[in-house]
Formats: structure tokens, sequence, C-alpha cells
């Protein structure tokens, strides 16, 4: 959603809204901004406390200016989280609906340290869950001839099965049995094509301890037999 003062601000913000702060509060902004993205906590609290200290004495005539510099601010941090992924249509229609209504300088800067705190969860829910599948992809690859499940993973990474399962799809875009069906077959597959190993062997190196249904498996994933898949990769020299 794209306001009428977003719009505004967005025609001006290289005049009138730079304008009303000073070079040092625009910079302090700018770390604000990137320490989100970083997801620098401390750099992200110190730019705060900083842009806050500030405000803290300012004539009649600054005080319309840190306004309008305020409201400023919020559409960007708005239009941030935006791009990131970080704020839904409905947190942000609320946030303009909550903008039309504030008037001072405390009540803006309430605003920003909202936005900013709701931007630090999500930053961290979002870096932990890409942690938690780097995690997840690590033990599948080290375990690739091991039975493992969804609640073996679940459990060695510490989260419930239906937790795990869900940042699995999102995060990789195919359920954890068929990402480690296709880990399995592409290794098969390369052991297939470059070693003399025999099918059996090959079936328990990715997991499967009968040869029956390893090559089942493979037939279904390869349109081929384990040995036919060999023997075409022999006369093709690949």
């Amino acid at each position: 959603m794209h306001t009428d003062d977003e719009q505004l601000v967005s025609v001006d913000e290289g005049s009138v809204a730079r304008q009303a702060a000073s070079v040092s509060q625009w910079q302090l902004v700018e770390d604000i901004v990137a320490g989100m993205k970083q997801n620098d906590r401390s750099k992200v609290d110190d730019g705060m406390h900083a842009l806050q200290s500030s405000l803290m004495y300012m004539s009649e005539q600054s005080i319309v200016r840190a306004e309008t510099f305020l409201h400023y601010v919020i559409i960007h941090l708005i239009r941030e989280m935006r791009e990131w992924e970080l704020v839904t249509p409905q947190e942000e229609e609320a946030v303009w609906n909550k903008l039309q209504h504030m008037m001072g300088v405390k009540d803006l800067m309430c605003a920003i340290m909202e936005l900013v705190d709701h931007t630090k969860e999500h930053a961290m829910n979002k870096k932990s869950s890409e942690l938690l599948m780097i995690s997840a992809k690590d033990y599948i690859h080290r375990n690739l001839g091991s039975d493992i499940g969804v609640e073996e993973m679940a459990d060695y990474l510490g989260i419930s099965c239906s937790y795990f399962s869900l940042l699995f799809k999102n995060h990789f875009g195919e359920t954890f049995v068929e990402y480690v069906t296709r880990q399995r077959m592409e290794l098969a597959m390369s052991l297939l094509r470059t070693t003399d190993k025999s099918i059996t062997q090959i079936g328990a190196l990715v997991g499967y301890s009968e040869r029956r249904y390893f090559s089942k498996v493979f037939q279904k994933y390869t349109g081929k037999k384990p040995t036919e898949y060999r023997e075409d990769a022999v006369q093709t020299g690949k």
C-alpha cells in the first residue's frame, strides 16, 4: 500500500525532508537502517539512542522541522521493511492509519521505536530459521547413508516435527522426504557413473539397505534401473 503521505514525501525526500534534519541526524538514520539490514542490534540501539538525544532540546521552529523529518523516517522504514518482507500489508496499513493521527515528536519517536523493534524481532526469527535450515542441510548430507526421518531431524534441531516440516518446505521448496530422496538419487547416479561398486553397495551408501527397494526408488526417479543407468553411462562416456 502506498499512501498519499508516502508519495508526497517520496517526491520531496531530497529537498523538504532532508532540509528538516541536520546532516548528523540523517547519518543516524542511515546507521539505524544499516544496523537493521545487518541484524546488528547494538548498532540499531546506539543509533536510536543518539537520535532521541538529538531531539531533546529544540526550539518551536525546530520542533516543526523535526516532525517533518520523523514522518519521513517512518515512511522510509516502512519502505525498507516492505522490501525485506518484514511487514504484512495489514501491518503496514495499520501504521499508515496510526500515522494520520500522530501529533508531536514524542508520538512519532514511539512509532519509530515500535517499527524498529518489530523489524529486530522478525529479522532475528528469520535469521534463526535460516540457521536451523543450514544445520538441517549439513546433517542430511552427513547422514545420507542412514535412515533419517523428520522426527530425528526435529529432535536434532530442538524444534517440533510440524515446525520443522513447515520451515523445511518454505526454505527448500520441497518436503523433507523429497529433498532427501533427490540428494540420495543424485549421489547414487554419481557413484554408478564413477565407481565399480555393486548396486547393493551403492544402495547401502545412500541409505537403502534393500537392493530391490533402492532399485524401485531409483527407477521411479530416473526412469531407468540402476544397471541400465550404469550401462548407458558407460556407453555414452558420461
